[in-house]
């Protein structure tokens, strides 16, 4: 497994990011934890684009 460090300058383009990489996730531990990631980064852009 390769880990990445990677940072965003808008929180915006990193919910994005994390949302488009999402179906490459083969497995997290624990297994809800990728559910969740992906409803925080759902939350995030609502937010954006509600502001």
């Amino acid at each position: 497994m390769k880990l990445v460090d990677v940072r965003f300058d808008t929180l915006d383009y990193a919910a994005g990011v994390v949302l488009s990489l999402a179906p490459a996730v083969e497995a997290v531990d624990p297994p809800e934890l990728r559910q969740r990631v992906c409803e925080l980064a759902e939350a995030a852009l609502e937010m954006h684009r509600n502001a």
